[in-house]
This record gives structure tokens, sequence and C-alpha cells, in this order.
């Protein structure tokens, strides 16, 4: 992992305090907030977001199957 140097010269010190803060927050944060206040929404959206991954990897599988590469892929989407 390439370890990056940040600086903070020319940076409000406000602005720094507000990003460190919320740093230091879990990135599950929101969606713990989210789920709190309607839970039911939370567990569509996870459902419709599994069956798209799903939807996804088994799309894959076929192109792979017929020897389709990802850069292929790629490259057709890019072109359209």
């Amino acid at each position: 992992m390439t370890k990056v140097r940040v600086t903070t010269e020319g940076h409000d010190p406000l602005a720094l305090a507000h990003s460190e803060r919320f740093r230091k927050v879990s990135t599950r944060y929101p969606r713990r907030v989210a789920e709190a206040y309607n839970p039911v929404v939370m567990e569509e959206a996870y459902s419709l977001l599994t069956a798209m991954e799903a939807l996804a990897c088994a799309a894959s599988a076929l192109l792979a199957n017929e020897g389709v590469t990802a850069q292929l892929q790629l490259r057709r989407v890019l072109e359209r």
C-alpha cells in the first residue's frame, strides 16, 4: 500500500477539524441511522443490491465462458 502524505498548509483549520472528526466516526454510521428510521426500505434496498450483484456475476460468468475478457467488455461499452 502506498502511503500518502497530506499537508495542511493553506487549508481552513475549521474544515480540517470537521474532516478529522468525521474520519473518526464509523463508516457504517449513515447506514445505521437509515436503518433506525426505516428498516423496511433499507431491507428492500439491500435485497435489490444483492439481486443486481448476482445478475452482474452471472453475466460476467456467461461472457467469460464465451471468451470475452473484462477489457473487451469495457471496450465495447466505451465504443457505444
